[in-house]
């Protein structure tokens, strides 16, 4: 009797300390018509390449071998890694229902990520491969987009493996969103003015000290003004291209 106490103890101990997410894992998502938008960063499959570049057959037989990192729960802050210079790859598999719109698209959301690559494979064929980053010239990114977004075409009831290798000097996140066209599109437009509100913003602040600064002829506010200037810098300069071309990030 004793003996058996003991054991449901030491089980109820075990369980109450185990940590939250301990051998759970994620399931595989399913996209439906009814998603517009599907963020799927908690599903994706982690592996950090410390080495040189490895091809999609070498990153394929990892996955297959259980050299990834399996998802946990549905912390999506496992696809936030700071500053590394390690490659970073992600598998995700999923699965569409019958009735599903045919295009989509898949937006890596962090527009600062200096190369993406996109690997789409469906019944162990590859169907789609894509390149974008911010060294690309803007013209030659998949779509014109200040992230990394790329067209998807899926068909209804069947399975599918993605992998992402992406690489980047700065801090390197990774958000994997799935997206109908016209729910994205609703998105960068609530985006967008969220960034007129910020620049409006800035330009009222620097205009308002250039006329102190012309009024009192205190330095101080012209270092202000200048402050304020380079403010923006970090996402207009990632907005010239190679190319020549602007885009506002």
């Amino acid at each position: 009797m004793n003996t058996f106490l003991s054991v449901v103890l030491m089980t109820a101990v075990l369980v109450l300390w185990s940590p939250p997410g301990a051998g759970e894992q994620a399931s595989s998502p399913v996209l439906t018509e009814h998603h517009g938008q599907l963020d799927v960063s908690a599903k994706t499959s982690i592996y950090r390449n410390q080495t040189s570049d490895i091809t999609i057959d070498e990153a394929r037989e990892l996955y297959r071998s259980g050299q990834f990192q399996q998802p946990t729960g549905d912390d999506a802050s496992h696809t936030n890694f700071g500053l590394t210079r390690d490659e970073i790859w992600l598998a995700l598999e999923f699965s569409t229902a019958e009735a599903i719109a045919l295009s989509w698209f898949l937006e890596v959301g962090h527009p600062s990520l200096d190369e993406v690559h996109l690997y789409l494979f469906r019944d162990n064929e590859l169907i789609l491969h894509e390149q974008s980053g911010d060294r690309m010239p803007f013209s030659s990114k998949p779509v014109s987009h200040r992230n990394q977004v790329f067209p998807v075409s899926l068909s209804g009831d069947s399975h599918y493996q993605l992998f992402l290798s992406v690489r980047s000097e700065g801090t390197l996140t990774v958000p994997v969103t799935f997206w109908q066209r016209d729910n994205l599109w609703t998105s960068d437009q609530q985006t967008y003015s969220m960034l007129s509100l910020y620049y409006g913003v800035l330009l009222a602040l620097l205009i308002y000290n250039l006329f102190l600064f012309f009024s009192l002829r205190d330095q101080l506010y012209l270092l202000y003004v200048g402050f304020i200037a380079c403010l923006p810098g970090g996402r207009a300069g990632r907005a010239v291209r190679a190319d020549g071309s602007v885009f506002v990030a």
